[in-house]
């Protein structure tokens, strides 16, 4: 219900919870409005109902995944990575669904499940995920800088799973490191505090990947941190200027 009154517009399963709560755990520090504070109780609850009985798992998992909102889909990834040697099945065929692969509302949870578990998947899923990191992002209009968009995802995504990288991969890795610096986090929306001029908590090539859906979301949730030397309006306007241009 808290969701629902929040998204009345929506007719699907957007919640944009990414946004207003960016990871899910036990140590969340997220502003408590009700829509957090409700989300994090269910993730903790589920975690108890396995911790009583783990035999309640993939019970607890497929309940989660009926329910309409996203907010639901990305505990049940939280759960999967907390419990990963009772459902390590349904681990793999999480992630190697490529609507998960690519979903944004997905990313904190679905990389850091991936994250965990990569080098316990077998060879032909690793091949398969990696496969499509190499391939790039899934974007119908290419924009004039899409092989520079492209390397930087690449890196990120390459950076989320780096303990496991071998060879080739790794190598290829390295050499995105050095052309574009260290990775960003999975979070969608983490903040980052600036210490010179106005500053954006989001960078020009992080908006251009979003969707404008993605970016109004943002624009309507997001909040500068009360530190003056941290991210502003000012900054974020004046970067999000630079991408409508």
């Amino acid at each position: 219900i808290a969701i629902s009154s929040s998204n009345r517009r929506s007719k699907d399963a957007e919640d944009y919870s990414y946004v207003w709560c960016s990871t899910i755990n036990d140590s969340d520090k997220h502003e408590r409005e009700i829509k957090n504070i409700l989300l994090l109780a269910i993730s903790k609850t589920a975690k108890q109902l396995i911790l009583a009985d783990n035999t309640k798992t993939i019970e607890v998992v497929s309940l989660l995944e009926k329910r309409r909102w996203h907010s639901f889909h990305r505990i049940s990834l939280y759960i999967l990575k907390e419990f990963p040697e009772l459902s390590f099945k349904l681990i793999e065929e999480q992630l190697t669904k490529r609507e998960l692969f690519d979903a944004t509302w997905a990313r904190s949870e679905y990389w850091s499940l991936a994250g965990s578990i990569f080098n316990k998947l077998s060879p032909d899923k690793q091949q398969l995920l990696l496969g499509w990191i190499k391939d790039g992002p899934t974007i119908k209009d290419k924009e004039p800088d899409y092989e520079q968009l492209k390397k930087i995802w690449q890196r990120d995504r390459f950076g989320w799973i780096s303990s496991h990288l071998q060879g080739e991969w790794k190598k290829t890795y390295e050499e995105l490191i050095k052309a574009f610096g260290s990775p960003s986090t999975p979070e969608i929306f983490s903040i980052h505090t600036g210490w010179h001029g106005p500053t954006s908590p989001k960078s020009k090539e992080d908006l251009k990947i979003m969707s404008a859906q993605e970016i109004i979301a943002f624009l309507k949730n997001w909040r500068p941190p009360e530190s003056s030397w941290s991210e502003s309006a000012e900054g974020l306007g004046r970067i999000l200027s630079t991408v409508v241009a």
